[in-house]
């Protein structure tokens, strides 16, 4: 995908059944940490494989160097946040360097297809930086569905499994009688039926 999206210009004459649905757009959406600022640039979409990749670059403005897991790098769109699927960038940057990355996403975070459009406004999250400065909340990882909630399985019981469960007595009643949960709604007395 990183090459398709890269070589696009190249590639699309000679293989143009790589590219259905193909759209690309040239952005300046920026994420600022502070000292360290990520910019996605180039907006590559290919839908046939629900994927959207991202080009742009990471600027260390600060006095020291800024290390992070590549792999832990998120795409984040308005306050939803979409798993890389992979990451082509350094883990480290100093001083006054900036470097390169491309990143890869696909699919939404429970594994279905996200369906992005490229008009979204996309944005990299770096691991090591809770939200950019220009933000008001933290920007929180999503956690995959299979990690959030545990699954539940019903198994379907054959009939003559079921034939040999015994019922097992109700539950014993009150010796009182139940009574309304509010004093004007119990019921009044009903007159005597005529002979």
């Amino acid at each position: 995908m990183l090459e398709l999206a890269k070589e696009e210009p190249l590639l699309q004459a000679s293989s143009p059944e790589l590219y259905q649905g193909y759209e690309e757009r040239k952005v300046s959406n920026v994420s600022d940490y502070g000292d360290v600022v990520a910019t996605v640039e180039e907006v590559h979409r290919f839908p046939v494989d629900d994927a959207i990749v991202l080009f742009g670059h990471i600027e260390n403005k600060g006095a020291k160097t800024v290390s992070f897991d590549p792999e832990a790098i998120t795409i984040g769109i308005g306050d939803r946040q979409y798993p890389s699927a992979l990451v082509d960038c350094g883990s480290a940057v100093n001083p006054g360097q900036t470097i390169r990355f491309g990143v890869i996403g696909q699919g939404d975070v429970d594994g279905g297809r996200a369906h992005l459009a490229i008009r979204n406004t996309f944005r990299v999250l770096l691991p090591k930086y809770s939200a950019p400065a220009s933000s008001s909340a933290p920007a929180q990882i999503r956690k995959r569905l299979s990690e959030s909630t545990p699954v539940h399985r019903r198994v379907k019981v054959r009939n003559d499994a079921k034939a040999s469960v015994k019922a097992s007595p109700s539950p014993r009643k009150a010796d009182h009688p139940w009574t309304w949960p509010w004093q004007h709604a119990q019921a009044s007395p009903s007159p005597s039926p005529k002979p």
